[in-house]
């Protein structure tokens, strides 16, 4: 086949080139848009469940009432080690697939750290006082925002 378009008039090499380029200018660009749709969404999908996760612990501790903060303080450790859990999976996965590919391990340390921090990011308590009541509104705007975006 490619002798064959060698074989056509220069101009005609040149259009079926240009054609060719326009094709895959055209594929590039409408699989780039798919995957940044992809990651947006994942994206949001994560911004969405650690505002609530945030949530769940200022309602729990602006409720004041102890079992009602236990309740809700277990629940956010049980989201921690279900991260936990992920990054413990992406250890084992990718130290088995290294004797494949060295660079394996690797990549899934950094997956496994990923996991850790968003483990972290679950149980941890920020510094900005006891202003819920504040904190609970200043979130629940973020997710509304979210939200209505993603629809």
């Amino acid at each position: 086949m490619l002798e064959e378009i060698l074989e056509l008039p220069p101009i005609v090499q040149g259009a079926l080139g240009s054609a060719l380029f326009a094709i895959v200018l055209w594929l590039l660009k409408l699989g780039s848009s798919f995957l940044v749709d992809r990651v947006s969404f994942l994206d949001n999908k994560m911004k969405v469940h650690k505002i609530n996760a945030q949530l769940v612990r200022c309602k729990a501790l602006q409720h004041g009432e102890p079992a009602t903060v236990t309740f809700a303080l277990v629940g956010l450790i049980y989201l921690a080690l279900a991260n936990i859990l992920k990054a413990v999976i992406c250890l084992i996965v990718g130290y088995g697939l290294s004797s494949y590919m060295a660079i394996f391990s690797d990549i899934s340390l950094v997956f496994a750290l990923y996991f850790v921090l968003q483990a972290l990011a679950c149980v941890s308590d920020e510094a900005d006082g006891d202003n819920y009541q504040e904190k609970i509104e200043n979130l629940e705007g973020q997710l509304s925002e979210l939200t209505s975006t993603k629809k």
